[in-house]
């Protein structure tokens, strides 16, 4: 995740714990794994975690936020994100984090795959690997 704008002196990440549709909370989080925050310089910014759900990034003079992280994807059902020799299949609501205060902004999804990959996405393509979203709440 990359945010572009650094305002104030710290930045709230969050992932879900509510499930639209299933109409249930599910603990999203504990599939996060090694959880990092940088400037564009590639220099570490501090960050810990608050609540399950919600990290803090310390970000004091930096102009974008940039979180890696890997998201442990081994459940195959209609409303998880799934991955596997033969595919991958991604649900966003369990799987992107957010920056809670920026939900209503225009999203960018950039997607790291081989080159043989197909994609079907609901998302307005601008390539073949690349899709906008008109906020968060449609990714």
């Amino acid at each position: 995740m990359r945010s572009e704008r650094s305002e104030g002196i710290h930045h709230s990440v969050s992932i879900t714990a509510w499930r639209p549709g299933r109409y249930e909370l599910g603990n999203f989080a504990k599939n996060i794994q090694k959880w990092n925050a940088f400037d564009t310089d590639g220099n570490e910014l501090p960050s810990k975690k608050l609540t399950k759900d919600l990290w803090e990034v310390i970000t004091i003079g930096t102009e974008a936020v940039i979180v890696n992280y890997n998201y442990f994807a081994n459940e195959l059902n209609a409303g998880s994100t799934f991955l596997d020799a033969s595919q991958l299949y991604i649900n966003g609501v369990n799987c992107f984090v957010y920056i809670p205060n920026r939900m209503d902004e225009v999203c960018e999804l950039q997607l790291e795959l081989p080159e043989q990959y197909l994609v079907a996405c609901g998302l307005k393509a601008l390539s073949r690997f690349t899709f906008r979203s008109r906020s968060a709440f449609f990714l």
